[in-house]
């Protein structure tokens, strides 16, 4: 399973977040509109992601609920025929919750950096880091990064949005 080292906060409205993401240089890979599909599982997270209505994959992973930066193992598999299986994940494991976002992505190094705007829930940043030149190298890029950008611990989450969303119902 390939693995992340990801962190997620919210989004200050004071931060200069373009300013930042233009200086690094990160590159764009656009802005889409995405919907999350969780279902019950006994271990780890099962998704299934849909992008701009059009594009989907089946994502599980594994990853501690713990505050800072952590690692989550996945796989990603893509699905041509997302309503079917939508329908046969839902009838046979349950759906959770729906997330609901529009995502920017930026590239940097080794990182995908994700500016979110999830609905019922705000405005939040993400870094994804590709743990592929071992850990020791994700960490320091993630300390990096959580350094230009100026996140300070009270803005750090622990929780995913699927979770802050069942917390709010």
């Amino acid at each position: 399973m390939p693995t992340n080292l990801e962190l997620k906060a919210h989004l200050n409205p004071s931060l200069k977040i373009f300013d930042i993401i233009e200086t690094l240089p990160a590159k764009p890979a656009g802005s889409f509109y995405q919907r999350d599909i969780y279902y019950k599982t006994r271990y780890g997270r099962l998704k299934l992601r849909i992008t701009d209505n059009r594009k989907a994959e089946l994502i599980y992973y594994k990853r501690k609920n713990i505050k800072g930066s952590k690692n989550s193992n996945y796989v990603i598999m893509p699905v041509s025929h997302y309503r079917i299986l939508d329908k046969i994940l839902r009838d046979t494991l349950g759906r959770l919750v729906i997330v609901q976002k529009e995502r920017k992505i930026y590239f940097y190094k080794n990182c995908r950096i994700h500016i979110d705007s999830v609905r019922g829930l705000g405005k939040f940043l993400e870094f994804e880091v590709l743990v592929t030149c071992g850990k020791s190298q994700a960490r320091d890029l993630m300390k990096f990064l959580i350094k230009n950008f100026n996140i300070k611990k009270k803005d750090i989450l622990a929780e995913s949005y699927s979770d802050m969303l069942l917390r709010k119902d």
